[in-house]
């Protein structure tokens, strides 16, 4: 039979009213296709049973007729129901997470058109989340409008004071306000596919940034966000190759997790290849150390899907041999505090864990051994427990906060390993729906980046139990606004630098 085509469709009609039919079954046919192909079974059923008309004979349309009759007859009343999607709907709802439901609302509607109820609740998110933005934009201009009343009465005091005794304006201060308020956005960065983890270096003059889309680079960029000369992990493809987190230590090293490698690889401020962390307590330097002694070369790296180490020998020609023995681990978030100490989280399957790695003076030698100084949790949803963590740290307090990823809390731990409280999960305004990047500044803030709650939200943890402060940011591709935030980062000047995944960006805040 014959394909609908525009050229075996009339082309010399005898009326103007025929040319401009055959002009529409054409558009017909096209969105036809496009329904088939955006899964909308009943719109496209609907176009093809109209072609079939003029074109009961066409085999294609026959077949298409066939096939969106079997998938609409499928599409009953209840089976959405049964779509995880809508599960996940509606765990939103009874959490009052509204924009994260409205959000997978909108994906099940657009599969499921027809269905009035879905309709009904995709409607009352909708007005929900409207309402929302309207109770934050009253809170938030409360909040200015508290600012400006404090404000003019401390100016007012300080005049008021000053004629009745003149004296210098430092000594009229007292006592000084501690306000808490939110960031505001600056600009953001682009030139990274689908941003995953971002570190600085600690003079601000690098910004790292992971990709998981791409190249799968690790793209480098200056303060201004001008791009630099990108990181490659060595002697590995696109597709043996995922990194996630970065971060640096006080020596302007550069520490990339990558999960498809299942090791950390280190890098210097240039972004030169300097080791790689096979295990919690050694390094690929250190094994060719033990185990190859007969080697002259110095510069070494490894592929664990090759399953060979290479290196260059004193001639600076590349050999290789056989690989160490990998442990089980899957390293994935990792920070570097002041004094050399990673705090690293692993996601193997049955072993979810935080673990503290000692690595002074064995990152680029290979000549002090590596020291797991604590390790701490386990795969599982209760107290001291961890379900894909993402990222830990420590406060001034000595104490560890690890981002509960599937958990939807934040655990905290003290340094010798035990277990002390959760905190972030349920519901209100302080809740948390899946957790990833954080970051502590000088004031004792937590800021906890919130993948599905497209969001930050920054807890008060100067004393024993954390106290949420505020919230900033939404669901958008505006400035400002969120698609699927991951990590985030800060530099000594107050900038914030938040990764922006599904935007293709990293956003830039500051107070």
């Amino acid at each position: 039979m014959n394909q609908l085509t525009s050229n075996n469709l009339p082309t010399r009609p005898s009326k103007p009213l025929k040319n401009a039919q055959t002009s529409k079954n054409v558009q017909l046919y096209h969105n036809a296709k496009q329904h088939m192909k955006n899964g909308e079974w009943e719109a496209g059923l609907a176009a093809v049973s109209t072609l079939l008309e003029s074109y009961p004979d066409v085999q294609e349309l026959q077949n298409m007729h066939k096939e969106l009759k079997r998938r609409v007859h499928q599409m009953d009343s209840s089976s959405y129901k049964k779509n995880p999607l809508y599960r996940a709907v509606m765990r939103h709802v009874i959490n009052q997470k509204w924009v994260s439901g409205l959000i997978l609302a909108d994906r099940l509607v657009k599969q499921y058109p027809q269905v009035s109820e879905l309709l009904a609740l995709q409607k009352d998110l909708r007005l929900r989340v409207k309402l929302q933005k309207e109770a934050r934009l009253r809170r938030r201009l409360l909040l200015a409008m508290s600012f400006l009343v404090v404000l003019f009465v401390s100016v007012g005091g300080l005049f008021v004071r000053y004629l009745i005794k003149p004296a210098p304006l430092a000594q009229l201060i007292a006592p000084r306000l501690d306000l808490n308020y939110p960031p505001h956005y600056l600009f953001s960065i682009y030139g990274a596919d689908k941003p995953i983890g971002v570190g600085l270096s600690p003079q601000g003059d690098r910004i790292y940034v992971t990709e998981m889309g791409g190249s799968r680079l690790v793209k480098v960029f200056d303060r201004k966000g001008n791009p630099l000369q990108p990181i490659e992990l060595p002697h590995t493809g696109i597709g043996e190759r995922a990194p996630v987190y970065v971060a640096t230590d006080s020596a302007s090293q550069v520490y990339i997790t990558d999960r498809k490698q299942h090791a950390i690889f280190i890098f210097n401020h240039d972004g030169e290849y300097i080791n790689t962390l096979i295990g919690p307590e050694l390094t690929l330097s250190q094994y060719v150390q033990q185990t190859q002694n007969q080697l002259t070369g110095d510069k070494f790296s490894f592929n664990v899907f090759q399953n060979v180490v290479f290196y260059l020998n004193g001639d600076g020609q590349e050999q290789s041999f056989p690989m160490p023995y990998i442990p089980d681990w899957s390293p994935l978030g990792i920070r570097v505090d002041r004094n050399g100490q990673i705090y690293l989280t692993d996601v193997e399957k049955n072993t979810n864990s935080m673990m503290v790695i000692n690595l002074s003076n064995g990152s680029s030698s290979g000549t002090a051994k590596n020291q797991l100084v604590a390790q701490m949790g386990s795969t599982g949803d209760g107290d001291g427990q961890l379900s894909f963590p993402n990222s830990a740290l420590a406060d001034s307090n000595g104490r560890i906060f690890v981002s509960d990823g599937n958990n939807g809390r934040i655990s905290v731990w003290n340094l010798q390993g035990k277990f002390l409280f959760n905190f972030g999960r349920g519901t209100g305004e302080g809740a948390l729906s899946l957790p990833r990047g954080m970051v502590i500044d000088q004031s004792d803030r937590l800021y906890v980046v919130d993948a599905v709650g497209q969001n930050i939200k920054v807890y008060d943890v100067s004393e024993s139990k954390p106290r949420f402060l505020y919230t900033f940011g939404d669901y958008g591709s505006g400035d400002g606004l969120f698609n699927y935030p991951n990590d985030i980062a800060l530099d000594n000047s107050g900038h914030l630098y938040i990764v922006d995944r599904e935007n293709n960006r990293v956003q830039v805040w500051s107070y």
